[in-house]
């Protein structure tokens, strides 16, 4: 599903236990790849939620694919309690393949970033999963006159600057966050998620089927979740993923419908769950 949200364009697919892979083309950046698109394939970077097969199976797809097309190697973004596992499976596949399928490999913790580009930074936070998640938040990065710097001569800076001192410093702005498999728990944790004005999260479970207890067990979101915390879901635009088989994208539809105001129902989006593969 191709959207528009915020100005930010995001293409997705995800299913809860089968696949899951967002990607932002104007960044050329992929998050997560249960599944991995043609699409994906010219994502040079690609950051991992966690590793589970349904986030991560589409990586020797994606590697072996960009090897082919004879593109740069990838840059893979993990956790670093995954990092070494990583290697160690991508090695094992490379012996099956009897292929080179180069990458580059970084591990990361919450709270560290990678610039992708000049203007362009990802920050990492921790997500709350039944194994090691975290989810990030896109910044697009401005270089600025140091605030202490503001009102100086030019003279002054030019002297400043010529004997070393650095006189700009990065500013970030938040684009849009996705938080990777995780618990309500999360939001009321992390404050910055309610700075971002595009918010993708998933939400799982949508009746009485499975309870919010249940839920949280599984380290799913319902959407009553969502309900008993309206006020950590001011972001102006949020897209719901990861929706489990059991209910089918109509049924989604009208249970939010009825059950979220009508104010943050107007903002919000849902992914269906039962996409066709297309372009895959």
């Amino acid at each position: 599903m191709k959207l528009q949200l915020e100005g930010i364009s995001i293409e997705a697919i995800s299913l809860a236990g089968f696949y899951t892979c967002i990607q932002f083309p104007e960044y050329k950046i992929a998050i997560d790849l249960g599944i991995s698109p043609r699409s994906a394939i010219n994502k040079g970077h690609v950051f991992f939620t966690h590793a589970h097969g349904d986030h991560i199976a589409g990586v020797v797809r994606h590697c072996s694919s960009r090897e082919m097309l004879r593109l740069t190697p990838p840059t893979y973004v993990i956790g670093k309690e995954d990092i070494e596992n990583f290697h160690e499976f991508m090695n094992a596949t490379r012996k099956m393949c009897r292929s080179g399928m180069p990458y580059e490999a970084i591990g990361i913790s919450p709270g560290d970033h990678i610039d992708v580009r000049r203007d362009l930074r990802v920050r990492s936070y921790r997500s709350i999963h039944r194994v090691p998640c975290q989810g990030y938040i896109v910044y697009e990065l401005k270089q600025k006159l140091r605030k202490e710097l503001v009102g100086l001569d030019r003279s002054e800076l030019i002297a400043r600057r010529e004997a070393g001192e650095v006189l700009t410093e990065d500013v970030e702005t938040p684009m849009v966050t996705y938080t990777g498999d995780t618990t309500i728990d999360l939001f009321l944790r992390e404050s910055a998620l309610q700075d971002v004005p595009v918010l993708i999260t998933e939400v799982t479970f949508f009746d009485d089927s499975v309870s919010k207890e249940s839920a949280k067990m599984r380290g799913h979101i319902h959407i009553d979740d969502i309900v008993d915390n309206l006020e950590l879901f001011t972001q102006k635009a949020i897209l719901f993923m990861h929706s489990s088989a059991r209910f089918n994208p109509e049924q989604i539809i009208e249970i939010c419908r009825q059950k979220l105001p009508a104010e943050l129902f107007k903002r919000v989006h849902i992914l269906p769950n039962n996409q066709a593969l297309e372009g895959f």
